[in-house]
């Protein structure tokens, strides 16, 4: 699809502000210039993007599905909107694009988040596993029962 979505946003006069940088890409420079990072989604559990914008120190607009509202307080280190709504995803972003300051007192608030959780892989490893042995735990309690 990206020449397609090459020519809509060339369509729409926003070539000079969109890049296609394909899979893979050195997130660094693309960090550096970023604003604002948007998330519309319908169906998350605990996007990677999302924490690494946190990391970055950048502000998320995303949708209120799946594990998102555990990663972004609304009003403090983001925004979240509804799913498959455009008109409330726009409107989230242009409130950002037009207040420096809160893009940055929010990118700082996610950065805090970012550092103050335990978002390796080896965190969420444990934590799945801890979830498993629970089930089983529950799950021979009541099969110990006639």
């Amino acid at each position: 699809m990206r020449s397609s979505l090459q020519a809509q946003a060339a369509a729409w006069g926003l070539a000079p502000y969109v890049e296609f940088s394909g899979a893979f890409a050195d997130l660094a420079p693309i960090m550096q210039r970023t604003d604002i990072v948007a998330h519309p989604t319908r169906n998350d559990g605990r996007s990677v993007s999302v924490l690494e914008a946190m990391a970055w120190a950048k502000p998320v607009v995303a949708t209120r599905v799946g594990g998102l509202p555990e990663l972004i307080e609304e009003g403090v280190n983001g925004l979240l909107t509804p799913p498959d709504d455009p008109a409330a995803l726009a409107a989230a972003l242009h409130r950002l694009a037009q207040d420096p300051d809160l893009r940055r007192r929010m990118g700082q608030a996610g950065r805090a988040r970012f550092l103050a959780g335990d978002f390796t892989v080896a965190a969420m490893v444990k934590a799945t596993l801890a979830v498993y042995r629970q089930i089983i735990v529950q799950k021979s309690a009541v099969g110990s029962h006639p």
